[in-house]
């Protein structure tokens, strides 16, 4: 209830998380000095965490939180009045609804964040698979149920049908494990469409609230 938004981001090495909210700094601050956080200063700022992870408080409605390099352009960023979208990034943020709550978008080459394996692994097989993304986006409206778009953009055709029948399978997958018992899951997976027009492979789902609700209240009774 404190959290009016937050955004993460990361470019395949550094990441930083940002949040908005209504908070006291001060509290929190010595919160962190009672959890043995360490404190280092950045120019006006206070850093909070053990030197590779930090974070910061901007003021008393903006912190930010990351390895200490993402946390400190941040910073920088903030104070300069500069950044903002790259360019890659703003025609897909573009392309989200006004109306989702919940989005994320990823550009360039997505083996560039670091997943890799050895082996006929099935960890290499999924690297193998991102290596034909160009982008990505995903946006959610909770308002109602829940409303899923999303779209992943390949370097060819080739590579946008294995991503396609990747997702069809995984959703084939889940449905034949799912218990007879909990026939709402299967709705759930039947609500999901993924079809591929040349290089671009779209997933869509569209929820009603109360199978949200059987969905979500199933997940965490097999949590406790």
């Amino acid at each position: 209830k404190d959290l009016d938004a937050v955004l993460a981001w990361s470019n395949g090495d550094a990441t930083a998380t940002m949040v908005r909210g209504r908070y006291d700094t001060r509290d929190l601050e010595s919160r962190l000095r009672a959890r043995g956080a360490e404190h280092t200063t950045y120019g006006k700022y206070k850093l909070y965490g053990n030197g590779q992870s930090v974070i910061a408080f901007i003021n008393d409605s903006i912190a930010v939180g990351g390895s200490a390099s993402a946390v400190k352009a941040a910073l920088d960023t903030y104070d300069q009045r500069r950044g903002g979208l790259p360019g890659a990034l703003k025609p897909l943020v573009e392309a989200l609804d006004p109306a989702d709550q919940l989005w994320a978008v990823g550009a360039g080459s997505l083996s560039g964040m670091g997943i890799e394996a050895q082996g006929n692994s099935r960890l290499a097989d999924i690297a193998q698979l991102l290596r034909g993304v160009r982008a990505a986006l995903a946006g959610i409206d909770v308002s109602n149920g829940l409303n899923l778009t999303g779209r992943i953009d390949c370097d060819t055709e080739d590579s946008a049908r294995h991503i396609h029948d990747a997702l069809r399978g995984v959703i084939g997958m889940a449905r034949l494990s799912t218990p007879d018992n909990q026939p709402q899951l299967l709705r759930l997976y039947d609500a999901i469409t993924v079809n591929q027009l040349k290089s671009n492979v779209s997933v869509s789902a569209n929820i009603p609230q109360d199978e949200v609700d059987a969905f979500l209240s199933l997940w965490l009774k097999q949590r406790r």
